[in-house]
């Protein structure tokens, strides 16, 4: 995959099969499976990856927002 794509995120919560994911992404169905058996392999990983996104966010919003 060229692109990072968060597979299980794009799909959690929304009630999306893997089919379509798969095909609202561009990807192959074998590329969805392989990225939630990753993600599903490597539970600490993915908690460490989520946590680094939410303070990345909290950072942007620090800054969008700063106070006068």
């Amino acid at each position: 995959m060229a692109a990072e794509i968060d597979v299980p995120q794009a799909g959690r919560g929304r009630g999306l099969n893997p089919e379509t994911v798969a095909n609202r992404l561009d990807f192959s169905l074998s590329e969805v499976y392989h990225a939630l058996a990753y993600y599903h392999d490597h539970p600490e990983e993915m908690r460490a990856v989520e946590e680094d996104r939410e303070r990345v966010r909290e950072m942007v919003v620090a800054f969008s927002n700063p106070i006068l």
